[in-house]
């Protein structure tokens, strides 16, 4: 794991005020290893707790005062990994930050709170929220030179940047994502979202699995898997609070035959991706290599971009005679916009009813041949 991540300049900014702070992100992405990182260099203050172990998950279910302050001690910064594992849980952090104020909580979880059906504002008064993601090629570089970083992209492509199978050998890489995968989204979605129909869940995934870059088609789906159109939204709306994919709505504001209320779904690590369609094929040998190019891309920009922009800023623009523009970035007076390409017959060109309507910042198109230049 790099030894500087994306989110360390906020996170030493919101160390220092009396919020909760909550580290969000899918199991293994680094939460642990951040948290531990920070008691290890703050080893007098700070204490870290894991909530997977059955006495300190009694302790908050408790809400015992002393008995709680009593396992904090005497440290100043309490780091709570996997909160989600605990009973009400934002009762019980709000509890804490009333009841024992002397302590800073720092707090990770594998879902978001918004699942529970609270109020913005209240998230907003007390807590602070910093998302972890799997590493980004940016983050790796100041661990690795280019050369090695740009030797492995091809597996990365592949299996994907999640730390611990990024740094796996590439005879285990399969195996290590199928176990997390198992552990991630068909043991903690289950347990902690109540998710009783796991064919189900799985069918869904799948389906964003083989759709990544297009338009899912929702309704089509559901009347294949035989539920209801709000039945396959709620699944895909708990997969992006539980931080596995992302959607991107559809670009509309002038031109009449833009689309309206089309999404298109990604995941935020390419392997994960590959893991539900069981396809780890070398990227030279595989008919989707673009699709995948493209979510490698996107995911990229969210992840670097998470830190300037919020997620509901991007967007992919289509309109119904099939003019296109992967991803749309919306500012207050002009739009960035990039394309991704795998291996462009011809030079590519950006849709002239797009160019002529909208006031252009940034345009890029990108290739395999400018991936430093886009990295950087």
């Amino acid at each position: 794991m790099p030894a500087c991540r994306i989110i360390d300049e906020d996170f030493e900014t919101y160390i220092k005020d009396d919020k909760v702070l909550v580290l969000y992100g899918a199991r293994q992405v680094g939460k642990s290893t951040f948290m531990r990182q920070f008691v290890q260099a703050n080893s007098e203050e700070a204490l870290y707790l894991n909530c997977d172990q059955v006495h300190i998950m009694d302790t908050l279910h408790s809400r015992n005062i002393a008995r709680i302050a009593a396992l904090f001690g005497k440290h100043r910064f309490i780091c709570l990994d996997e909160v989600q594992t605990i009973e009400e849980v934002l009762d019980v952090l709000l509890l804490l930050k009333k009841q024992l104020s002397q302590y800073k909580m720092v707090v990770s979880s594998s879902a978001s709170f918004e699942l529970m059906e609270v109020s913005a504002s209240l998230l907003e008064q007390h807590f602070h929220f910093i998302n972890l993601y799997p590493l980004s090629l940016k983050e790796l570089q100041s661990q690795e030179d280019w050369m090695d970083t740009e030797s492995k992209f091809p597996l990365t492509l592949v299996y994907g940047l999640y730390p611990h199978v990024y740094d796996t050998e590439i005879s285990d890489k399969q195996q290590a994502l199928a176990h997390f995968t198992d552990d991630m989204l068909f043991k903690d979605l289950w347990k902690q979202l109540d998710i009783r129909q796991s064919t189900l869940l799985r069918k869904v995934l799948k389906a964003v699995a083989f759709n990544i870059g297009r338009e899912l088609p929702i309704n089509h789906l559901a009347k294949e898997l035989k539920v209801a159109r709000m039945t396959i939204e709620r699944y895909l709306d708990i997969l992006e609070k539980s931080f596995i994919i992302f959607s991107l709505n559809s670009y509309n504001r002038k031109l009449s035959n833009e689309l309206k209320k089309s999404k298109k779904y990604y995941f935020f690590d390419n392997g994960l991706r590959n893991t539900m369609i069981n396809n780890f094929n070398h990227i030279e040998h595989r008919s989707d290599a673009a699709q995948l190019w493209e979510n490698f891309c996107v995911s990229e920009i969210i992840k670097q971009a998470s830190r300037q922009y919020r997620s509901d800023q991007f967007y992919f623009w289509r309109t119904y005679d099939q003019a296109e523009i992967d991803l749309v970035l919306e500012n207050k007076d002009h739009v960035d916009i990039w394309d991704f390409k795998w291996k462009p017959r011809r030079k590519p060109k950006f849709p002239r009813s797009f160019m002529t309507t909208y006031v252009i910042g940034n345009q890029e198109f990108v290739t395999p041949k400018e991936l430093q230049t886009f990295l950087n």
